[in-house]
């Protein structure tokens, strides 16, 4: 085997390093994230309006619906993937890659012929945007990328799998800045959506290309042009793997896309734009919320696959508490301030009434609490136990957001989506997860989360009576910070999943202590 150059060579981590390392890189995305994306929102509105806004979130969530054609190969692939990786069998590793890659262009050829298909019936779907030319444009701007984006898949699913997501999540971020602002300029100096979309793929495929090549010569034992495995038996149990995700696949997906059309055909496509903006708002608030498992996740299935049950449900009960914190502080800030937010950055015409606010923390909280169930549930792969769950999640979805919405405007949306999830998710995703993930009684977790509600109902209102009173949007933000912070730790000083947590972080630095120690008497 050649030599691999110093700055490719890779070092064995274990689980908790690897956590580490995509935690840092999450952080610090993060913000450079959001500064960029609300600036780049902010020049997008003033220039083209809410209009476009509401087109682009509508043709993008066109096109994620024919990504329901890639079969759900990338979950069974990661899940494939773990138990390979982690006893350093490369060959395993790129055959099972070699069949994904196979599936990848399948399914980007079928998504394109479909798309293409598509296209004369997308006047009909989209009556109140009259410009027919740049709506073809944008939708086959967005197929296109779509399509391109499944041929260089594989190298971004080996890392994941490997827990090394913090090298996607850097490129990312470095290209992501050079978007930004190579796209708000081109839509300054040209005032056309078509330049921006163009620029937009132009960046993003640059940075696939620079990033596979990278992670091809980390990986030098790794083949990534070799043809999919001969074995039967294997293909048939990838099949079937992939068989048992298409009820969550499609599902998912739909449910994702679906709140969209709907607004579209109650409200028009101005309304989605104002939609769009608030749906923004909940992904940066599950982004900083979530930014802990999210972290985590890869390494969630090596532990499942690795380690005790016992010790898998203690991580359990650590990274839900750490994540109902964060969760807490998020929910308050969107009860408390998200009218506020939006006013300061787009303007007040597109903030929504205070019910609404309401409405969008208490989605926001009950998806924030499935997020480590949900985690946990896809690294043991128990997503097989779920096969008619996700259709009646979005069967109920699409009657309770259309019911609602017909009712009490965009804020019913949320609240259909917030039912839905409420009664159908929440309770029985857990059981799913201890059932056959933890082989223990579901009933504490219930009890665990009846507490959490219980704690963000008081912190929501307190932050809330307290921000009455002040004026000072900065200080109105540390409130919404500060006080569920408090009401958490007072909530959970004393559980179990906090003593484990401290003894956890003080054992580590006991570890890199005497570690620095023996460094210096060497």
């Amino acid at each position: 085997m050649a030599t691999q150059p110093r700055i490719y060579e890779k070092k064995d981590i274990t689980r908790t390093d690897a956590a580490a390392k995509n935690l840092r890189a999450s952080v610090a995305g993060i913000f450079i994230n959001l500064i960029l994306s609300f600036f780049s929102r902010k020049v997008f509105v003033l220039v083209l309006g809410k209009e476009f806004v509401g087109l682009g979130s509508l043709i993008g969530n066109m096109t994620a619906v024919l990504s329901l054609l890639d079969f759900g190969a990338s979950s069974a692939a990661i899940y494939r993937l773990y138990k390979p990786l982690a006893q350093k069998d490369y060959y395993s590793v790129s055959a099972y890659l070699a069949c994904y890659r196979k599936l990848c262009f399948i399914s980007a050829s079928i998504t394109m012929a479909a798309g293409l298909f598509l296209m004369p019936y997308l006047p009909n779907m989209v009556e109140d945007f009259r410009d027919t030319k740049t709506l073809y444009s944008v939708f086959f701007i967005y197929l296109l990328s779509n399509s391109i984006g499944y041929l260089f898949s594989s190298e971004k699913l080996l890392v994941f799998a490997d827990q090394k997501n913090y090298i996607s999540q850097i490129f990312s971020y470095f290209f992501g800045a050079i978007t930004v602002l190579f796209e708000s300029a081109a839509l300054l100096l040209t005032k056309n959506y078509i330049v921006y979309l163009s620029v937009h793929t132009l960046l993003c495929v640059t940075e696939d290309i620079f990033l596979i090549s990278y992670i091809r010569r980390l990986y030098p034992e790794i083949s990534f042009r070799g043809k999919p495995p001969e074995d039967k038996k294997y293909m048939r149990s990838l099949r079937r793997e992939i068989l048992f995700l298409q009820p969550s696949n499609i599902g998912g997906t739909l449910l994702r896309t679906a709140d969209n059309f709907i607004v579209v055909y109650l409200f028009g496509v101005a309304a989605n734009g104002i939609y769009s903006n608030y749906n923004m708002l909940l992904s940066y608030a599950s982004m900083l919320s979530v930014t802990l498992i999210g972290a985590l996740s890869a390494s969630v299935g090596n532990l499942g696959a690795a380690a005790s049950v016992k010790r898998a449900e203690e991580v359990f009960g650590m990274t839900g508490l750490a994540s109902f914190i964060l969760v807490n502080i998020c929910t308050s800030v969107l009860f408390v301030m998200s009218g506020d937010i939006i006013t300061v950055w787009l303007g007040s015409s597109l903030a929504l009434p205070m019910q609404v606010s309401c409405i969008l923390a208490m989605h926001f909280f009950v998806n924030g609490l499935r997020r480590t169930v949900m985690i946990f549930r896809d690294g043991y792969g128990l997503y097989r136990k779920e096969r008619i769950k996700p259709f009646l999640e979005l069967i109920c979805s699409l009657g309770f957001s259309a019911y609602f919405g017909k009712k009490i405007g965009l804020g019913g949306i949320y609240l259909g989506q917030m039912l839905t999830s409420f009664i159908i998710c929440l309770w029985y995703e857990p059981y799913i997860l201890y059932k056959y993930g933890f082989s223990r009684s579901v009933l504490p977790y219930y009890a665990k989360l009846l507490k959490y509600g219980i704690t963000s109902v008081f912190s929501c209102a307190c932050s809330y009576s307290l921000c009455r009173y002040i004026p000072s949007f900065s200080i109105r933000a540390a409130v919404c910070i500060t006080v569920p912070l408090l009401f958490s730790i007072a909530a959970f000083a004393s559980s179990k999943d906090m003593k484990n947590a401290i003894s956890r972080i003080i054992s580590r630095r006991k570890g890199s202590a005497n570690i620095v120690k023996t460094n210096k008497r060497f």
